[in-house]
């Protein structure tokens, strides 16, 4: 059913809906007994006139219209439609069966006291009759008699059972009468109300003195109800709505105008149904008084109108469109990645469509979805991700009220199953400490929402202060504590005042060192903060990733984010769309079994227990990724090539669902429920006025709902207070001319406003759609412009603007925004924005200094949109020094956030006021701006942009160190390009012009030679104490040594590793004899390596990895702490810690890396992880999905060509799965597609660490499936490529060679050779088993097993497999003790012990099970063995 009455009776039950003659005595049965009732329609109106249970008269009114449509819909039953000559021909039942005793209601069983619900009516005593084609006068005259009959009937229906005079035999005469009197009547009843409501109100005005009078007497008559008057017409107790639709049924054949005619009796229910499902609407009175009828027309949301709430909430015409949203949002909570994009010409209703979406989609989950949104602006340029990030801290605001509200009300902030509480503890939880300070640039609530983790930080940093004097004293403890807990956040990092360096810092940050006198200082800190643009970007998305995640996990509640507008988005902002869409942290869906969770303040250092894995499981399924949802105008010229390559992106995204919704303009019918509701009309009035607007806005909502405003300013459109409804005239309407560009509808309706108000809202229009109310007053607090904000109230008044949360001012829609904007010429308006920026920067100095950031970004944005008009040739100097101060700062900000074309903008912005010779009038800030170009092209993808700023920079630097910069720039967009060589080159080519020279080509003896002195540098007590107290490096030059062998480091690592050598010795040299910086524990490190490495000193190599330690706890740079830790899990720890360790240990690093922005450390650290989740028999199944996962973000992240070799680990693991499915290599561009090519690319480009990644896969695959010749040539090719003998490829090369020596010595001629290799390899385990029989202690017995069963030695041979299988269980290397258990089977089936040998084979086969080889399980002793 379409209507509901007041009941909230439920729907009526399905089944036959066919008519039952023979229930005509049904009516009889006593109620109270029936499961089931009919009743006449006259007794269920008497029922319902007399029952104590409903007495108010909306009530029986909406009980009727429930009755109504039912009765409809039961008599279209009856009927049949057919079309001749296109005009409906109504084949229908006689007229004479229209009347109340042919129809009975059915009940339904009541609840309680309630009235018994109705459920469908029945139409009794039916006779079908007809009429042919050739008898259409009569027809229509039979038309006319049935609608006559059918308004007589519902008359008496809505009246209470009132019967009209001469029963239903009304004459034509007497309907004229009736007519007239109804028209009469309606215009008395309106003098009386009005009367009534004047006396009402005046009655309110003296309602104090009429209180303190005695009671009057009243000589009014007491009212007899209105529903059982017995008047014969319906004007005295129906609402108007009703009347209109009563009287043009019994007047029908009178009706000249065609539009208040009904055409069928399909619209006759149609309007029944409208009034059923609207009773506030229709069954309301007319407006009374002249705010309501200009409040009349409305289309927004507001409820206070004297008049009744329009319906206008309503979508009109996007069902399908709706559907599709609801159906991303279940793909979203299925665990897909899902995109919305939305497109269509602006007003199209994109906005409303969304909204409307919102609302029902937390309808339907129970608001368990969160809903974030931001609206880009085509000319408001603000900082960086600011409109993005608006919304999310306007909502951790409400959290910081809500949290203050707890408090007070309960003493303290540690409610049980507060809200607060529990995402306060995921966002540190996901965060951490140092995370959430680099965040509260973007956000500065996070400042109010975790007081004590800034509190912490000053409290750190007046500690660091106090024992700064007694640091040498504590040389001792400052290596043992420099990574631990109580100094540690969740994540490893240490907290200090370092870390307070968030997004919108680094611009203040920057005006302090312009104001510094120290010049080199400078120089070398900005070339910092420009080096590290890229790792600022990646930090920031990650965090950002991590922070939707935390929101999101706690309670269940999937996330979307609305992106409207976007075809005005920044590149920030389009970038980090795509981070949000395309990086999704893989292996941090794991995560949670490892990141500290801090429940409860004050105990922040305390980790709770581990969650159980079932628990972590279930945590893990929950978390969804955002649902994206983009609004874009298709047709807008501005539509960016970095929104179409963004959206290309996710089109080409195998893992994203990709949604495309095309707004078009609404169809007819959905103009006409739109206008029906805006006037109150039923859908049968309005339909000629809804065609002629449909042809006037092309179905485009916003151009109808302008055009019917427009109607109504020029009287086209108007309110009769004697019809008491919207009249018009349908010609008229249709020749109304109008343009077909809403702006210019706009403009005409803004050349009506007065001058003031119009040049206020040209001000407001040059901010873009909205302005913060700082800013108009701080607009309004100059000469210039000081009425402007009073000016804005008539246009509030007017519509054309609100003001939203408290303090913005907004266009209503930015269609009007256009329209204001494009009010005066091009010309005028960059005059006018240079006018309203300059007095900006003027106002500067009187408003806050927590609003002056955001307004300088603000202020130069509009100077820069007319820096070519007269007013800014004629600056002064002075003044265009501080313009060119402010875009160097919006440069240097924008490159923070990597958005390089915003960054070139303000550069060139910034060279426009620097005259002609800006080199030689402002060297300084023009050098600056240069270094700012050359970096924002390297963001760009720009290598000729790069050298074009680079060579300028040569051209006209004064020194060697201004070159420096632009230099290092250079070196990446070599190495990025995949000319890693040539960024070598490139580097060791500057440090030789710095005086640090390094040989091209260095053998092994070259680097024996030159670190024979090092060698004999031990590290003691002393060491530790000169590296306390060593100053800090103060020697530019050094300073920028330091920085470019930390910068080429990880490329010499990767392709010259004894180059590496040498690079570390000489940072270890300058470190010791000039002073450190914070790059010197990074040469410390690498030293460690070349002791490892090349000497084989694994001992006094972990004592210069603690001594690294102790220059980060010196610095505490938190930038280097994850590449730190990398260094120092894969080089001393791993021959001093066990191997399941490093695994927990690499995960964390992976993490650490993506938190300070290190992609490329990050990808080290997952390759690296894999290799120990294979060495420690982890399962697969697992193994497989961390590859498949690492590979796809080493690819998002553009980093896959610097982790080759894990290509060739996930190929093993897939063979070892046995799951040829799959390929490792396809995501990979190029010529690579298999391990040959990689290989040969590898050979070509001098890869070693690929080469040996390579040969080791298909060494170990080698020995598992038996190839032992292919195994010892890839072993032997292995070692031709291994440039170091102590690294964690040489411990698998050395164990599985061993084992295939061993097997070869026993079936191959060349016995003496294989023996040879075995017995190394004894040796190498026999010396690596002192640093830690944990992880060498089993290898070791099961090599010796292999040995003694080589020389015949069958006792001492059984003892070390059985030690072999004993201490891989021990040691939880499952893998390994399944290969003792099939080499031991082995040894047992050659000594005939068959017995013992089927048990050996089974527990093998139970061991690769575990471990998840399934592939191993087909090899021929196994298939032997089950079949056995």
């Amino acid at each position: 059913m379409n209507a509901a009455d007041d009941d909230d009776r439920p729907p009526p039950p399905a089944g036959d809906a066919a008519r039952d003659d023979d229930d005509d005595d049904d009516d009889s049965v006593p109620l109270a007994i029936m499961a089931e009732a009919v009743l006449p329609l006259r007794d269920w109106i008497c029922m319902n006139l007399h029952d104590g249970r409903r007495r108010d008269r909306r009530s029986y009114f909406q009980s009727c219209l429930t009755i109504a449509a039912l009765l409809l819909d039961d008599i279209i039953a009856c009927c049949q439609s057919s079309h001749d000559s296109n005009v409906q021909i109504l084949i229908s039942i006689q007229p004479q069966d229209i009347v109340m005793e042919n129809f009975a209601v059915e009940l339904l069983p009541a609840d309680g006291d309630a009235l018994p619900a109705v459920g469908r009516i029945r139409f009794k005593q039916c006779r079908l009759g007809g009429t042919t084609g050739e008898e259409e006068e009569e027809e229509e005259l039979l038309h006319h008699v049935i609608f006559e009959r059918l308004g007589w009937l519902l008359f008496e229906l809505f009246t209470g059972g009132v019967v009209p005079k001469e029963g239903n035999e009304a004459t034509e005469k007497e309907g004229e009468k009736e007519g007239k009197e109804i028209e009469e009547a309606e215009i008395e009843e309106a003098e009386i109300e009005g009367e009534q409501q004047d006396e009402q109100d005046e009655r309110h005005r003296h309602r104090h003195q009429e209180e303190e009078e005695p009671p009057r007497k009243s000589t009014k008559k007491p009212e007899r109800s209105r529903l059982q008057n017995d008047h014969p017409h319906p004007h005295n107790v129906l609402p108007l709505p009703l009347r209109r639709l009563l009287a043009d049924l019994i007047h029908c054949r009178h009706l000249t105008d065609d539009t208040g005619r009904f055409s069928s009796m399909h619209d006759v229910r149609a309007e029944i149904h409208q009034m059923a499902k609207e009773p506030a609407f229709f069954l309301a009175e007319p407006f009374r008084n002249a705010r309501a009828i200009s409040e009349g027309l409305t289309f927004d949301d507001r409820d206070d109108r004297d008049g009744p709430a329009t319906t206008t909430t309503t979508l009109y015409g996007r069902t399908d469109e709706l559907h599709a949203l609801l159906t991303a949002a279940r793909l979203t909570e299925a665990g897909d990645i899902v995109v919305v994009c939305l497109g269509g010409d602006p007003g199209i209703g994109k906005s409303r469509l969304v909204e409307r979406w919102k609302r029902q989609l937390l309808l339907q989950a129970d608001e368990r979805w969160l809903f974030f949104g931001c609206k880009f602006d085509r000319l408001a340029q603000t900082e960086p991700l600011s409109t993005v990030s608006l919304e999310l801290d306007s909502f951790f605001e409400t959290l910081v009220a809500s949290r203050t509200n707890n408090e007070n009300e309960n003493g303290n902030g540690n409610g049980n199953g507060n809200h607060v509480d529990i995402l306060r503890a995921s966002i540190r939880r996901y965060l951490s400490p140092l995370g959430i300070v680099f965040m509260s640039g973007l956000f500065p609530s996070f400042k109010s929402l975790f007081p004590e983790v800034f509190q912490s930080i000053v409290r750190d940093d007046d500690d660091d202060d106090d024992e700064s004097s007694s640091s040498s004293s504590s040389s001792s403890s400052s290596s043992s504590s420099s990574m631990s807990q109580s100094q540690c956040d969740s994540n490893g990092f240490r907290i200090s005042s370092s870390s307070q360096s968030g997004p919108t810092t680094t611009t203040n940050e920057r005006d302090e060192r312009d104001n510094d006198n120290n010049d080199d200082n400078n120089d070398e800190d900005d070339g910092n903060d420009c080096l590290n643009a890229d790792t600022f970007r990646n930090r920031l998305h990650y965090l950002f990733r991590r922070l939707l995640r935390a929101i999101s996990v706690p309670e269940h509640r999937p996330l979307v984010f609305f992106m409207d507008d976007l075809q005005w988005a920044d590149r920030a902002s389009l970038l980090l769309l795509s981070s949000l869409v395309l990086e999704s942290d893989h292996l941090d869906d794991d995560d949670d079994d490892d990141v500290d969770e801090n429940e409860e303040e004050g105990e922040d250092d305390a980790p709770p227990p581990p969650l159980p894995r079932q628990d972590r499981r279930r945590h893990r399924r929950r978390y969804h990724q955002p649902l994206i949802v983009c609004s874009y105008r298709s047709n807008e010229p501005d539509f960016s090539r970095e929104l179409k390559t963004c959206l290309d992106a996710f089109d080409a995204a195998p893992s994203v669902r990709i949604t495309r919704l095309n707004l078009e303009g609404i169809d007819r019918s959905s103009t006409n429920a739109m206008i029906s509701d805006a006037l109150k009309l039923p859908l049968r009035l309005t339909r000629s006025l809804a065609d002629a607007v449909h042809a006037k806005s092309a179905g485009n909502p916003l151009f109808a709902k302008m055009f019917l405003k427009l109607l109504v300013e020029e009287k086209k459109l108007n309110y009769s207070l004697e019809e008491h409804r919207w009249l018009w005239d349908t010609d008229i309407v249709r020749n109304t001319t109008i343009d077909e560009s809403v702006a210019v509808v706009m403009t005409a309706k803004l050349s009506r406003l007065p001058t003031a108000t119009l040049e206020a809202l040209r001000v407001m229009a040059c901010f873009g759609v909205k302005v913060d109310e700082d800013v108009l007053r701080l607009l309004s607090s100059t000469e210039e412009f000081a009425t402007v904000f009073g000016s804005l109230e008539r246009a509030m008044r007017e519509g054309i603007i609100e003001k939203r949360n408290g303090d913005v001012y907004t266009f209503a829609h930015d269609t009007i925004q256009q329209a204001v904007y494009e009010s005066l010429p091009q010309d005028l308006m960059a005059e006018l924005h240079f006018r309203v920026g300059l007095q900006l920067v003027k106002g500067l100095s009187t408003c806050e200094s927590s609003l002056s950031h955001s307004i300088s970004f603000i202020a130069i944005d509009q100077i820069n949109k007319g820096k070519d008009t007269d007013s800014a040739s004629a600056l002064s100097s002075q003044l265009k020094e501080v313009l060119t101060s402010l875009n160097l700062s919006a440069a240097e900000l924008a490159l923070d956030f990597a958005d390089a074309s915003s960054a070139l903008s303000y550069v060139h912005n910034g060279l426009h006021f620097m005259g002609e010779n800006p080199w030689e009038d402002a060297y300084k800030p023009c050098l600056r701006l240069h270094e700012a170009a050359c970096l924002a092209s390297y963001l760009n993808a720009s290598p000729d942009g790069v050298s074009k700023y680079f060579g300028l920079i040569v051209e006209h630097a004064r020194a060697l160190e201004d070159k420096i910069k632009a230099s290092c720039v250079l070196i990446q967009t070599a190495a990025s390009n995949g000319d890693t060589n040539g960024a070598i080159d490139l580097g060791l080519d500057l440090l030789s012009q710095l005086g640090e020279r390094f040989p091209r080509n260095i053998s092994r003896e070259d680097v024996l030679l030159a670190l024979r002195s090092e060698k004999e540098r031990k590290v003691c007590s002393d060491t530790k104490s000169q590296v306390l107290n060593s100053t800090v490096l103060t020697d530019v030059k050094r300073k920028w040594s330091l920085k470019l062998m930390d910068l080429i480091a990880p490329y010499a690592f990767v392709l010259r590793p004894n180059l590496l050598s040498l690079i570390a010795k000489r940072m270890v040299d300058i470190s010791f004899h000039h002073g450190l910086v914070p790059e010197s524990a990074t040469g410390f490190f690498l030293h460690s390596y070349t002791l490892i490495n090349i000497f084989g000193d694994i001992e006094e190599g972990y004592r210069w990895e603690q001594l690294a330690l102790v220059i980060l706890d010196k610095f505490d740079k938190q930038s280097i702490y994850p590449k730190v830790k990398f260094y120092l899990t894969i080089f001393a720890a791993t021959w001093k810690v066990p191997f399941q360790s490093s695994i927990v240990e690499l995960k964390l690093c992976h993490r650490e890396c993506l938190l300070v922005g290190d992609i490329e450390f990050a990808s080290f650290s997952s390759q690296r992880y894999i290799k120990y989740c294979i060495m420690c028999g982890k399962t697969l199944c697992d193994v497989e999905k961390d590859c498949a996962a690492i590979t796809m973000e080493v690819s998002q992240l553009n980093q896959i060509n610097k982790t080759l070799g894990h290509l060739c680990n996930h190929m093993m693991v897939l063979e070892l799965i046995g799951d040829r499915s799959k390929d490792s290599f396809a995501l990979l561009k190029g010529p690579i597609s298999n391990s040959d090519d990689l290989l040969a690319y590898a050979s070509d480009n001098g890869l070693f660490g690929v080469m040996q990644t390579t040969y080791l896969c298909r060494l170990m695959l080698g020995f598992f499936f038996e190839k032992y010749t292919d195994a010892a040539s890839m072993a032997e090719k292995f070692r031709q490529c291994q440039k170091g003998v102590h690294s964690l490829n040489h411990i698998l090369h050395a164990f599985f060679e061993g084992l295939v020596s061993f097997q070869l010595a026993r079936r191959s001629e060349n016995r003496s050779k294989w023996m040879a290799l075995g017995e190394a390899a004894v040796e190498t385990f026999r010396s690596w088993v002192t640093l830690s029989s944990w992880n060498f202690e089993n290898k070791l017995a099961l090599l010796e097993a292999e040995l003694y069963f080589c020389r015949g030695k069958y006792i001492e041979a059984e003892n070390n497999y059985k030690d072999a299988i004993k201490y891989s269980r021990m040691h939880r290397f499952v893998h390994e003790e399944g290969i003792a258990m099939e080499l031991y089977s082995s040894f047992l089936e050659a000594c005939g012990r068959v017995d013992e040998y089927s048990t050996l084979i089974a527990g093998a086969m139970d061991c690769y099970k575990k471990w998840g080889a399934y592939a191993l399980l087909k090899k021929k002793a196994f298939r032997i063995s089950d079949t056995f």
